[in-house]
């Protein structure tokens, strides 16, 4: 009890100094007021704990004030609007790849400075287009001006940053790594082992289920595709993509109901092999401080059970939460502290009932229940688990994310049971592939089926525009939900609610042809599963052209009749890239046959980077124009590294992709151009992929002096469907090109509301002038040509004026 007052003063003091720092007093005040009113009443014991509650104020107070930053010189934020600086710093956590864009939090500051060097205190975030590999540990060098965050939209950014330790930020500064500073050190180690298990994740699994994974076991969101973060924040769960409380929780409870089972309660063999495991987690996922935080609390808990007081555990949870904000007063606002904090108390306090309450259903009702026998105990362990944690933690997810989800619950019953399943499976992967991928492979099926499962339902539930309305949740709303469920969770830590059950009533007993089904139960649902994706994924011998709605940029996929892809370039996105490439792709398949490059530009070949990383493709078709860029040269790297065969066509080669099946390159010519308009753009290749009387023209960014050459020197341009050139820009699409090549139809590939204004009206005018029909990736989306080499069927993701559905005879 002692502990539990004063740890609780404690976090107290802390939020109140940072809150409302008049406050501390005022409480110390009324502490002591009660305290002398207790001693006039002869109550001794309950004086003494308020004035250790009033001390315990004052020494958080005393603490938070001296964790604030100091003023001065030797702060980064004392530069914050001055003249460009010269820093030296450190990665100090594992860079955040953006769409476009990527953060890096940098710390260990000096400023240099004629010479000198001068340590600065505080961090730093760096947004940066530089698209180098920056690693954790990473010393770089940068020249560039800092600038204080700013609001963004009401919210209190620089606050929100502060807390982190962060005062500056840098826009595009310049960069040169100069080498690593913790190279051979423990978090090195660990930081490059979670690299290899993230990278072995990404070469076994298409995305997003392999963003999911990572995710899940790692804690990396970098690679999550924005949709997919969209529909878990809607559909309620957007905490399972941090690993927090709620993860190390549940691999607490599966390895203790494993271990139990296994080895009963021998010397709490189960409390140890948990407390190991629980700190092998946390050292895979990098020793974060939010996964610090929640294994502590985890290993808190099991404590408690080796000291046999589970019954004290809430007093060793809010005594680590004590410490550790003693440790940093800011993690007291740390979202994943706070989750961590109320997942672990959600367990200790609902588990049981939850528990007690599953049990007591099957043997009140055994008749209605007995299907429910066949799911063994543990998975009943994990679900009364699992919503023990979400009751505690779901409203301080919602006020983070600001959005309230209708839907949490169905998707928290339906998913959460699962969680296990997919955190196992994606180890195995992991761990697999890092052996051998052919070893991965069927251990990669597995971890798609239950990732895809949690994928859909929660794309089902995120749907609906009533799924989840935007909200503020005030501290008053909160503060009322807590109260309650504080008022809940005393109820049920009465002694006389949980009494010792004792089995009774009607018991199921099952035949031996009950216990072989309930074995079989699980194989047969993964085997049904997997091989009605791999029947709906397999070739239906018809061609199909992809036209990826990848933004401001160009990618299309090409599959011929019997399965075999050809690539044609890679978008500017490298995440969405992968995603779309994971949607139009067999679950089984990681193989491109041919990759083409048709011209060396960002918006051609930022996907292309993740593709050759990722994929296992046989050989590359590329543009010979080359382009001095950072993401050029690291595309390079990347075709070096994987020893990918690399030719570089010109107009008259073929290549025969079989099926009947012929790709054909029309440009550029044998001697190249130059001089001219653009000579990157130029010299792009131009391909056109014909099946039987069907074909498709590929024109890169070619411009319209080169489109006219084309036509002059009688190149067969005729086809059925043109990919304009250049995302519909004036600089092609010319009438006497468009007229040679007489489409059907006609597609541009360009983003939603680009800067450009593509495509122009200029050239939609050339196109409507000449009755071709077209379609744009910005209003249509993913466009997706199906043809058996007569007709042609067109499908649209989105509505447009083309129909849905079009059949060319």
């Amino acid at each position: 009890m002692l502990l539990l007052c004063l740890s609780i003063s404690f976090v107290t003091g802390i939020a109140l100094s940072a809150g409302k720092p008049a406050a501390v007093p005022l409480v110390i005040g009324l502490l002591v007021i009660g305290g002398v009113a207790t001693l006039v009443l002869r109550r001794r014991s309950l004086f003494l704990l308020l004035l250790l509650c009033a001390a315990t104020l004052l020494v958080a107070d005393l603490r938070y004030e001296r964790a604030l930053p100091p003023d001065g010189a030797s702060m980064v934020a004392f530069y914050n609007g001055m003249d460009e600086v010269d820093l030296q710093v450190e990665v100090v956590e594992e860079p955040v790849r953006k769409s476009r864009y990527y953060e890096l939090v940098v710390g260990s500051l000096r400023l240099l400075d004629e010479g000198e060097s001068r340590p600065l205190e505080g961090k730093a975030l760096v947004r940066t287009h530089d698209p180098r590999d920056y690693r954790y540990g990473d010393l770089v060098v940068i020249h560039g001006r800092l600038e204080a965050p700013a609001i963004v939209d009401g919210f209190d950014y620089p606050r929100y940053l502060a807390r982190r330790g962060i005062y500056s930020v840098l826009f595009c500064p310049q960069m040169e790594p100069t080498g690593r500073t913790s190279a051979g050190t423990i978090m090195s180690t660990l930081n490059d082992v979670r690299t290899h298990l993230s990278d072995a994740l990404a070469r076994s699994l298409h995305e997003p289920q392999a963003s999911l994974a990572q995710a899940l076991l790692l804690g990396e969101r970098t690679s999550l595709p924005r949709e997919t973060s969209a529909a878990f924040a809607r559909a309620g769960a957007a905490h399972l993509l941090a690993v927090s409380g709620l993860h190390l929780g549940i691999v607490v409870l599966v390895v203790v109901a494993a271990a139990l089972a296994m080895m009963g309660r021998r010397r709490y063999l189960y409390v140890w092999l948990a407390l190991g495991l629980l700190w092998a987690y946390a050292a895979l996922t990098g020793l974060r401080p939010p996964v610090v935080r929640a294994a502590i609390m985890a290993s808190m808990f099991l404590l408690a059970e080796l000291a046999g007081r589970q019954k004290h555990a809430p007093t060793a949870l809010m005594l680590a939460a004590a410490i550790m904000v003693a440790v940093n007063p800011q993690a007291l606002w740390d979202v994943s502290f706070q989750l961590s904090i109320l997942a672990m108390g959600g367990l200790v306090v609902f588990y049981r009932p939850l528990h007690d309450g599953f049990d007591s259903l099957l043997d009140k009702a055994p008749r209605l229940l007995a299907a429910g026998r066949l799911v063994p105990s543990a998975a009943r362990d994990i679900a009364a688990g699992t919503i023990a944690a979400t009751i505690a933690v779901w409203p301080v997810g919602a006020a983070t994310f600001g959005i309230v989800s209708l839907v949490g619950l169905p998707v928290s019953l339906l998913v959460l049971p699962v969680l296990p399943f997919a955190l196992g499976t994606s180890a195995a992967v992991a761990t697999a592939a890092l052996i051998s991928p052919i070893l991965a492979a069927p251990l990669a099926w597995l971890a798609w089926l239950v990732l895809t499962y949690v994928l859909r339902v929660v794309g089902l539930f995120s749907g609906p525009s009533w799924a989840a309305i935007d909200t503020d949740i005030g501290m008053t709303a909160l503060c009322a939900y807590y109260v309650l469920l504080t008022c809940a969770a005393m109820y049920f830590m009465l002694p006389h609610v949980r009494p010792r059950r004792q089995r009774g009533g009607a018991v199921v007993e099952m035949s031996l042809g009950g216990r072989m089904l309930r074995l079989a139960v699980l194989p047969l649902v993964v085997t049904v599963g997997l091989v009605g994706a791999a029947l709906s994924a397999a070739p239906d011998g018809a061609l199909h052209v992809v036209f990826l709605d990848v933004g401001q940029g160009d990618a299309a996929l090409v599959t011929s009749p019997t399965g075999r892809t050809v690539l044609v370039d890679g978008g500017p996105d490298a995440v969405r890239m992968c995603s779309l490439l994971g949607r139009y792709m067999p679950f089984y398949e990681r193989h491109i046959d041919l990759v083409v490059s048709t011209q060396p530009h960002a918006d051609h070949i930022a996907g292309l980077v993740a593709t050759a990383e990722r994929m296992n493709v046989s050989m590359v078709a590329a543009s010979a124009a080359c382009h001095e860029s950072l993401l050029y040269e690291r595309w390079q790297q990347a075709v070096s590294r994987e020893g990918l065969v690399v030719t570089h066509p010109v107009c008259g080669q073929s290549i025969d992709l079989g099926d009947g099946v012929a790709l054909d390159f029309l440009g550029p010519r044998a001697t190249g151009y130059s001089g001219s308009a653009d000579d990157i753009d130029n010299n792009g290749l131009v391909v056109r992929i014909s099946y039987g009387s069907v074909s498709f023209l590929f024109m890169a960014d070619v411009r319209a002096d080169v489109e006219r050459d084309m036509v002059r020197r009688g190149l067969p341009l005729e086809s059925t469907v043109l990919k304009v050139g250049h995302h519909g820009s004036s600089t092609s699409s010319c009438p006497q090109f468009v007229a040679a090549v007489s489409p059907e139809l006609a597609v541009i590939s360009a983003g939603a509301n680009n800067e450009y204004g593509h495509p122009l009206l200029s050239v939609l005018q050339t196109l409507e002038s000449q009755k071709v029909r077209y379609v744009t990736t910005a209003n249509c989306g993913t466009v997706e040509c199906v043809t058996d080499g007569k007709s042609l069927w067109i499908v649209c993701e989105r509505r447009s004026s083309v129909d849905e559905e079009w059949q060319h005879n």
